[in-house]
């Protein structure tokens, strides 16, 4: 039971704050808190799960109150109650503070530092309006440190009161990711493969720049994190599978290129897409139930369980005391999957959200003893419980969020005894079906950098056929280079583009020679175009120019449908419209219906809706 907050005149403070007892701060967090210091207190930090974020956060309170701000006050958002609780435990472990001035926001709870509070921990659902009200009540907001825990997931307007003077933002992939099988197709139809960095949303515009930054290579190479290998296997869908995947994406190519526009494409059609289809938009409700097919489709594959099931026979067969961890990312498919491995003798358990806690505990309690080996869950397994070490790691289903699959289960990965008595580097296998849409995680991350190049292996694998898998030696895909990176690459008119193809000014040629722009009106007559255009034989079709270097190449599909882009040559400079203005490339990032607006950047006055007549406002 958390315990009650006191009166501030009955509570019995240090004048100097100690949160970091019996603790030795490793280099890089010693380096982080001064870079948080040297920001002006402000800042993200990006640094992988398991290599002590709590602990740094703890560092630059007690040096914040013991140098800066001897009346400090402290609130830290986390996104769950099973965080809270963990806060709290290490908040009293590690700290001279007595109980009685943590106070909490959510789980029952609503202490506040108008109350007395020194320090309160705060779901977000809860934090949102309730500590912004109080933070302006008891006039502490100048001597105020925010943290932000998972702070991707914060950004509720009514928290911008609240980043006014310190802030600290934790998490290990700041950058909001989306799940690519609900995604528009790649390649001039979406932005996916570009998402804004974090310090361009509006979280990371209030919270600050990202300060300091540790990958799981450097984590591993410094010896904060053991060392895994990441195996990668691109599986076939059976011929049905592969029939109907084709049949459900031409159509969703087909609804896609009438539903989008200039300033409605990508996620932000998504978005509208789901908007109008509540409001009975046929087509609109259509698209989205084909993205939710093709997805399911992908899910459900045949290879995934037969992968699945192989992979546990080789490495249980080679330690039978060892265990495993799965992830799939829907809690249907986590059931199927349990049931198909436990009619095939082995020992698991399921745990996902959609169980009472007591039977989640229970699950999880089998698997630290021992008495079950497997444990597949639905993305949730971090979040709930204190999760014991794994040999073996399966990412069942590959979604975007797979670079956080991979940080959680990395922290959960030992290194695997063999019955010999040998050891050898912990396995993570991340699953994918190829040629499909799941190979977008790969445009998403750059897995080398993120890892360690010496930590991935490719492989094409049929399972069905008793073949082992082939080495390809790199990933389907790469995330698309920047316009100096093509330009380094001296790039020959006619080869393959492997920039953003959604960067730039999109522009139509017509087979009577007339360009235009995505408005559809005439530019200029431009030489240096026009040529570029014939020596790359182009009689008609769709092509971008890039934004600071000017880069031409044209768009043109695939023998399976996917948008591949052309390089065609470089400009002096960008064309002009027909009126003489420089044409501007439609920018996906845009604040869109439904996003948060750039709070910073708010000027005026504050209303609210009457709770007695929600027709009228005042301020």
């Amino acid at each position: 039971m958390l315990p009650a907050v006191a009166e501030e005149k009955a509570v019995s403070l240090p004048s100097r704050w100690e949160l970091t007892r019996d603790l030795v701060l490793h280099n890089w967090q010693s380096s982080c808190v001064d870079g948080w210091f040297g920001a002006n207190k402000r800042g993200v930090v990006k640094v992988v799960t398991g290599a002590g974020k709590t602990t740094l956060a703890l560092a630059i309170i007690e040096r914040l109150q013991q140098t800066t701000a001897s009346d400090l006050r402290v609130a830290i958002v986390v996104p769950t109650i099973v965080l809270l609780d963990q806060w709290y435990s290490e908040i009293l472990k590690r700290s001279n503070l007595p109980p009685a001035c943590i106070g909490f926001v959510g789980a029952g709870r609503s202490d506040s530092f108008e109350a007395g509070a020194r320090i309160i921990i705060a779901v977000l659902n809860s934090a949102s309006k309730k500590l912004a009200q109080d933070v302006q009540r008891s006039g502490i907001s100048d001597r105020l440190l925010l943290i932000v825990d998972e702070c991707h997931r914060a950004g509720a307007p009514e928290m911008r009161r609240v980043f006014e003077t310190y802030s600290l933002g934790l998490s290990a992939t700041p950058e909001r990711e989306t799940d690519i099988s609900e995604e528009p197709d790649n390649g001039e139809t979406g932005d996916s493969a570009s998402l804004l960095p974090f310090e361009s949303t509006v979280i990371g515009q209030e919270l600050g720049n990202v300060v300091f930054e540790l990958n799981y290579a450097e984590a591993i190479q410094q010896g904060i994190l053991p060392p895994f290998s990441i195996i990668h296997y691109g599986l076939p869908l059976s011929e049905p599978e592969s029939q109907e995947y084709k049949r459900l994406s031409r159509e969703i190519s087909d609804l896609q290129g009438d539903l989008q526009t200039r300033n409605r494409k990508g996620l932000g059609l998504i978005r509208w897409c789901k908007s109008q289809a509540s409001k009975g938009d046929k087509r609109a409700a259509r698209y989205i139930s084909l993205l939710g097919d093709r997805k399911r489709l992908l899910y459900r594959a045949e290879s995934r369980s037969a992968a699945v099931a192989q992979i546990l026979q080789q490495h249980l067969g080679q330690n039978p005391e060892a265990n495993a961890i799965l992830f799939h990312e829907s809690i249907d498919e986590v059931m199927s999957l349990f049931g198909t491995l436990r009619e095939q003798g082995f020992q698991v358990v399921a745990e996902h959200s959609g169980f009472p806690d007591w039977m989640r505990a229970r699950s999880i309690h089998l698997f630290r003893e021992g008495i079950a080996r497997i444990i597949v869950s639905a993305r949730s397994l971090i979040e709930g419980f204190n999760v014991p070490a794994a040999d073996i790691g399966i990412v069942v289903a590959a979604s975007a969020s797979v670079r956080q699959r991979i940080q959680t289960l990395g922290r959960l990965l030992r290194k695997n005894r063999l019955n010999e008595g040998g050891e050898k580097t912990a396995r993570l296998f991340v699953l994918y079906t190829r040629d499909t849409v799941d190979e977008l995680i790969y445009e998403k991350a750059d897995w080398e950098h993120f890892i360690g190049a010496e930590r991935n292996e490719y492989y094409r694998w049929d399972p069905f056929m008793g073949s082992v898998p082939v080495l390809t030696g790199a990933p389907p895909r790469r995330p698309p280079l920047s316009e100096d990176e093509l330009t380094a690459l001296a790039l020959r008119p006619g080869d393959e583009y492997p920039g953003d193809l959604n960067q730039g000014a999109s522009y139509s040629l017509d087979t009577q020679g007339n360009i235009r722009d995505e408005n559809g009106i005439p530019i200029q007559p431009n030489r240096e175009l026009r040529d570029l255009l014939v020596h790359g034989r182009r009689r008609a079709g769709r092509f971008r120019i890039t934004p600071q270097k000017f880069l031409v190449f044209a768009l043109e599909k695939d023998a399976l449908g996917a948008w591949r882009g052309l390089y065609l040559g470089q400009l002096t400079s960008p064309p002009k419209s027909s009126s003489g203005s420089d044409i501007q490339a439609s920018d996906s990032s845009a604040t869109l219906g439904g996003d948060l607006y750039p709070l910073h950047r708010a000027r005026g006055e504050t209303f609210h809706v009457l709770q007695r007549d929600r027709r009228l406002i005042a301020r």
